[in-house]
């Protein structure tokens, strides 16, 4: 049939085959999953909407107590995430969820120790920290409209994964640049989130790669420090 030779294709079956091995579900079934979870957990979209424009407030204006709110605010929306997300919603469409709420809710408790630790009691003022965040908060929404999708399909911040991923990158790189190992489970939790990104596709969710850019950013320039001293 003329109609379906690009569908019907090699090609296009294998790529298909790969997609569903991966990312068991559709894009239909992921955004009609996601305007579900959005109607189920209202309004805590707002309540972590408004914890991150704080955050931006911080990078803006720090001081020692700002830097340890910063910190708490990072860990309540990790383990909301990992919890709310992962394990309560979206591990009954991929199992993989599972395992990716677990590296969530570990992120949440090194955050606390950090915090414990006084970790967060340096920060620095950072315009690069509020323009990460405010991708995360405010960009990311943006291009989730002008793809033609409606409110109830989008992803925020302590709710969803990249936006909370792309938010602590802008977070620690104002409240605790130099605490590498803080960044390793965003690291790879980015490296999730860039696969169902690219096949189903999720265009907004590319954003996981600008947390793999910073960590990289940050890790060479550790490295070219240690080697300088």
């Amino acid at each position: 049939m003329p109609g379906c030779v690009s569908a019907c294709s090699p090609t296009s079956r294998i790529y298909e085959r790969a997609r569903s091995d991966v990312i068991p579900f559709s894009a239909e079934v992921f955004f009609a999953s996601l305007e579900d979870y959005n109607a189920t957990i209202w309004p805590r979209q707002i309540l972590f909407l408004t914890l991150g424009l704080a955050c931006i407030w911080f990078t803006l204006n720090p001081t020692p107590r700002r830097g340890q709110m910063t910190g708490l605010i990072l860990a309540a929306a990790w383990f909301h995430t990992g919890v709310t997300y992962h394990f309560g919603y979206f591990a009954e469409l991929n199992f993989w969820d599972y395992l990716i709420g677990g590296v969530y809710l570990m992120q949440a408790v090194l955050l606390l120790i950090w915090l414990w630790r006084g970790k967060f009691s340096a920060p620095r003022y950072s315009p690069l920290s509020a323009a990460l965040i405010s991708s995360g908060l405010l960009l990311m929404p943006l291009i989730v409209f002008v793809f033609g999708r409606s409110i109830t399909e989008t992803g925020w911040f302590g709710t969803a994964p990249v936006p909370t991923l792309v938010v602590t990158a802008g977070a620690l790189v104002y409240a605790a640049p130099r605490s590498l190992v803080l960044w390793l489970l965003p690291a790879l939790a980015s490296v999730a989130a860039l696969v169902p990104a690219v096949s189903l596709p999720l265009y907004e969710d590319v954003f996981a790669g600008l947390v793999l850019a910073v960590f990289l950013w940050l890790l060479t320039s550790a490295n070219k420090n240690r080697d300088d001293a």
